[in-house]
């Protein structure tokens, strides 16, 4: 079964759905003239959000490694303020577009579940400028001209996330002067504790914050690797099941200590749904679950497929000013990009990169209730034991019902400020928690951009 697991994911990532993947994937430049075309698409205006939204925005490519480029996104924000903070955007998956949260989470112009657009109003660009970078190497829109160039640890993201940057400073040096917030959802916000402490000591343009959303931040073995129990309390497995998952989780975690590449693999059959060999995951079977973001939802959400089908538009993709639309496929990578990553990363701890940025850093926390990814339950438990200089005051520290505008039931989650350090609990949330938590996730953000705090002053409508 192992053989037949590891020829499946091979043949799905070099089967990657894109147009371009097959050449980049050989090693073959699909054109010589493709980094020529892309060095004069490094900040163009895009007026499909001045349109929509009334919002000034720039796209562009921007060169990390040779034959590898970054696609972006800047918006200004709606209040003109000249010197807004800056918030750089960084998706999970990996290898999801910033578009998704631009669409799903905190843009200016959503998508509903029809397909029809809107104006968001808990959009980040009411307060701040907002960045979203297609990252790594291959991710979203972002373009490799050969598979070489895909990024193997966490340590190539982080290289070239420091280098786009530095770039990007380049084009906009404006932005050197202004406050930069690092966020980051799910795979994103390992990454942005990884730039946030590079940063550190590499950059004089340091982060005047970080905020990390249902974050892939602690080791498997102590969150998905462990949540056989989580899943068994809300009834999505049963004794047997439970039985089942704990047994895989710990042959995985074993296989790990000397194989991650086979461990990875197995990790993608157990849990995550990809159907290798034609096969549903041990996830799938014992729950019937087809899709794994949130507890409330066995099947993806169609806004999600909706978002999909819009981006990955032609017309669309020219409207975000890309010169050639059909030289891109939305997210068309990420197959391989995670099997590229996920032996050299998945089973690495950075916990000690986490606790020096805790140390340095104000740091936003936000997971959701219901995230059977990352279970927040599981995340509290290893979290509460980790070590720095605020660690025993967010021990002594009591956590607080959070409410905001249109709380439903009254309620939105569950906060606690400590320090520099806030956590927070969205009630009802999955993994896609800015999604199913817009404007929870909104209030918080606003709040740590702007230093306030919630237990100053509970009933202010920040809006």
């Amino acid at each position: 079964m192992g053989k037949t697991i590891l020829l499946s994911w091979l043949i799905l990532t070099l089967n990657a759905n894109t147009s371009m993947s097959q050449d980049a994937l050989s090693g073959k430049p699909r054109t010589s003239a493709l980094s020529a075309i892309l060095a004069n698409f490094t900040k163009n205006p895009v007026n499909f959000f001045k349109e929509k939204a009334g919002v000034d925005a720039y796209s562009g490519y921007i060169t990390v490694r040779e034959k590898s480029h970054f696609f972006y996104v800047l918006m200004k924000t709606l209040s003109k303020t000249p010197d807004a903070p800056l918030i750089l955007w960084l998706q999970g998956g990996p290898g999801r577009s910033g578009m998704f949260g631009q669409f799903l989470e905190n843009g200016p112009v959503g998508i509903d579940a029809e397909g029809e657009l809107f104006n968001r109003s808990t959009t980040f660009v009411n307060f701040s400028d907002v960045l979203y970078i297609d990252y790594p190497a291959g991710g979203g829109l972002s373009i490799i001209e050969e598979a070489s160039v895909l990024s193997k640890s966490l340590g190539d993201v982080t290289d070239d996330l420091l280098t786009f940057l530095k770039k990007f400073y380049l084009l906009f040096p404006d932005y050197l002067e202004r406050p930069l917030y690092l966020g980051g959802e799910s795979y994103g916000a390992r990454a942005a504790v990884s730039l946030a402490a590079r940063m550190q000591t590499a950059c004089v343009n340091r982060p005047h914050g970080v905020m990390l959303f249902a974050g892939f931040l602690i080791p498997l073995g102590e969150s998905i690797l462990k949540s056989q129990e989580f899943l068994y309390q809300l009834s999505m497995v049963d004794e047997k099941g439970r039985s089942e998952l704990a047994q895989m989780f710990a042959y995985i975690q074993t296989k790990a200590k000397n194989n991650t590449t086979e461990a990875a693999i197995l990790l993608a059959a157990t849990v995550f749904n990809l159907k290798l060999g034609g096969r549903k995951s041990l996830f799938a079977n014992l729950t019937g679950y087809d899709d794994q973001e949130s507890v409330l939802h066995a099947t993806k959400d169609p806004e999600v497929e909706q978002y999909m089908t819009y981006v990955n538009n032609s017309h669309f993709k020219g409207q975000l000013g890309i010169p050639k639309p059909e030289m891109v496929s939305l997210e068309g990578y990420r197959s391989a990009i995670n099997f590229m990553l996920a032996p050299g990363d998945y089973f690495t701890s950075i916990d000690s990169m986490f606790q020096d940025v805790l140390q340095s850093q104000r740091v936003l926390i936000l997971n959701g209730q219901m995230d059977d990814i990352f279970p927040p339950v599981l995340f509290e438990e290893y979290f509460s034991k980790m070590t720095w200089n605020g660690s025993e005051l967010c021990k002594q520290t009591p956590r607080m019902p959070w409410k905001t505008p249109g709380s439903l039931y009254g309620l939105s989650g569950y906060i606690k400020e400590c320090g520099n350090l806030t956590t927070a609990v969205a009630l009802q949330a999955g993994h896609y928690v800015g999604f199913h938590a817009s404007e929870p996730v909104y209030d918080a953000v606003k709040r740590f951009v702007n230093g306030l705090k919630y237990s100053d002053d509970k009933e202010k409508d920040i809006k």
